[in-house]
């Protein structure tokens, strides 16, 4: 299994805004989720991508990382959100 959790990003749409986070960050969190998907479908690996959890999240204006912009740590609504998604997947797929 492959979980796919992404790097901090300044999401275009987003109401969160986040100072110093790496300049490409939205793109390469795009550019990996999509590899992954590609890899995962062809050798037949269970995936979860954490990234349109992210942006959904990030849209309504909820932080899931840590604001601080040396922290990339999740926030205590970000552990939340993330383990649910990840518990989700495993229920779904008879894996727990």
């Amino acid at each position: 299994m492959l979980v796919f959790i992404p790097d901090k990003e300044e999401a275009p749409d987003g109401k969160i805004r986040i100072e110093a986070v790496k300049e490409n960050a939205y793109a390469e969190n795009s550019e990996l989720s999509r590899v992954f998907k590609e890899f995962t479908g062809r050798y037949r690996i269970p995936y979860v991508d954490l990234l349109p959890v992210v942006r959904e999240h990030a849209r309504k204006g909820e932080a899931l990382y840590n604001p601080d912009r040396t922290d990339h740590h999740w926030t205590a609504l970000g552990h939340r959100v993330f383990s649910a998604e990840i518990q989700m997947f495993l229920k779904t797929n008879g894996m727990l």
